[in-house]
């Protein structure tokens, strides 16, 4: 399966009583999902089974804050719940040889332009992933026919590593 341009392979069973995957976006329909590879080099699979009784209180949904909607607005919010996007760059431009006012230090979420404007490097935090979900990077570039606004890399650094960008 394809999920926003990353090749998701799926091994899963229907051979027991109970559907589920280890991603709620990533086929729970199909049988239990065992093993999930992503774009041929990340992989999660199943280590254990095991069937445990639910408790009432994860039955207990609050009854605040709660809407009756119909079928397609349901199925609408079901995707929308599967991801969260955090806009980093928003029409950005890269150029060699404009004037570079970059903010002192490393502020958080300013933007910083380097090697004479084709470079554009931001410091920011991404929300926590819960166990199970899986992100993924979307870009997208515009050029004005300039041949080195057409090629371009993305860099995630860890805040923890000792380096600063």
């Amino acid at each position: 399966m394809t999920v926003r341009s990353n090749a998701i392979e799926v091994w899963y069973t229907t051979a027991l009583a109970v559907k589920g995957s280890p991603s709620i976006s990533i086929a729970p329909q199909l049988g239990l999902v065992l093993k999930m590879v992503r774009n041929g080099n990340a992989e999660t699979f199943a280590k254990d089974i095991s069937y445990r009784t639910i408790t009432d209180k994860e039955l207990n949904w609050p009854a605040s804050n709660t809407q009756e909607v119909d079928e397609p607005t349901y199925q609408a919010n079901i995707i929308r719940s599967r991801y969260k996007t955090v806009n980093i760059f928003t029409q950005e431009q890269l150029s060699f040889g404009n004037t570079i006012q970059n903010p002192q230090g490393e502020q958080l979420n300013q933007t910083y332009h380097y090697s004479g404007g084709t470079i554009v490097l931001k410091k920011v935090n991404l929300p926590k992933a819960r166990r199970g979900q899986n992100l993924f990077v979307e870009l997208t570039q515009y050029s004005n026919g300039d041949a080195y606004d057409r090629t371009g890399s993305v860099f995630a650094i860890p805040a923890n590593k000792k380096k600063p960008f």
